[in-house]
């Protein structure tokens, strides 16, 4: 979708977080031990994270953990030269750890 509203040479800023670092396993691997037993219907890196606002129920989200080689094969795939694909580490001061990919719809 992003290559079909981007000009040609446009460029696009990606970000994801990196559910593989910085505090967040802990979800992709309660969401393997429920799919192991048949609770959940979820593909490998894929993971049900909990959102909840005081006073309010637990809302799953679903979230993909991504790693920087498989979003730069997504990236190269859907037509994009991928100009950076990096891990950043620290944001917040809260140990996050996002994936950075920056790519350009060729000319």
């Amino acid at each position: 979708e992003a290559n079909r509203v981007l000009r040609p040479g446009g460029w696009l800023l990606m970000t994801n977080w990196d559910l593989w670092r910085g505090g967040r396993p802990k979800w992709l691997i309660r969401s393997w031990l429920l799919r192991l037993v048949g609770r959940l219907d979820l593909d490998r890196g894929d993971a049900m994270m909990p959102w909840k606002k005081t006073g309010q129920p637990t809302i799953w989200r679903y979230y993909h953990g991504f790693r920087l080689g498989e979003l730069k094969r997504l990236c190269a795939a859907a037509g994009f030269e991928v100009e950076s694909n990096r891990r950043v580490t620290g944001v917040r001061r809260s140990g996050e750890v996002n994936l950075v990919t920056y790519c350009r719809r060729p000319a």
